[in-house]
């Protein structure tokens, strides 16, 4: 609905919303498109953060972090190539984890780690010789390379993770109108 000062109000195209759960959870995001998630395991390490992981993460570089790195799919189709990092004091607990065990931010919030406030940044770029055998994927075939960070609403960081979807499996929708803000941020990258 868009309406102003001096204008007849009018009904605008919506094309629905993503919940914050779907942009903060892999799990929630395939389970929106009505298919069962499921996940191969690539690694589980616990390793010292290198300077990129401790930014985001606002720990000193090669303090300890767990890191996840899996293939998310969506029933028996791969859709991304993820991985998850969290400082040791949260992250330790999924060192065990399984590809049958509940989704980590359904852990996380179960065992009380509320997460507040998620920025993803998405760019567009071609894929590692790495994702093409994972996604099954031709050869630079093009994938939405996203980074994200979560954080409680006190600003503590919880979580890092980047993750690549192939290009024809996503769509960004944006409805704006003037004169109101969005929370997105649009930009040309110029070289």
């Amino acid at each position: 609905m868009s309406s102003g000062r001096g204008r007849r109000s009018i009904v605008l195209d919506h094309r629905g919303t993503s919940s914050f759960d779907s942009l903060l959870s892999a799990t929630t995001l395939i389970e929106d498109t009505k298919k069962t998630p499921g996940q191969k395991i690539l690694r589980i390490v616990r390793e010292p953060a290198d300077e990129q992981i401790a930014a985001a993460l606002h720990l000193s570089p090669g303090d300890d972090v767990v890191k996840i790195e899996r293939v998310r799919y969506a029933d028996d189709l791969p859709v991304m190539v993820q991985t998850n990092v969290f400082p040791i004091a949260i992250g330790e607990r999924f060192l065990t984890l399984t590809e049958d065990s509940e989704s980590v931010h359904a852990q996380l919030a179960r065992s009380g780690v509320k997460i507040d406030n998620v920025v993803r940044r998405v760019r567009v770029r071609m894929t590692t010789e790495e994702e093409q055998q994972l996604l099954q994927l031709e050869e630079s075939a093009p994938v939405w390379s996203e980074e994200l960070r979560a954080s409680t609403f006190q600003g503590e960081p919880v979580e890092y993770a980047e993750c690549a979807i192939p290009g024809n499996m996503a769509d960004l929708i944006m409805s704006n109108v003037r004169g109101s803000s969005i929370p997105l941020k649009f930009e040309l990258v110029l070289p």
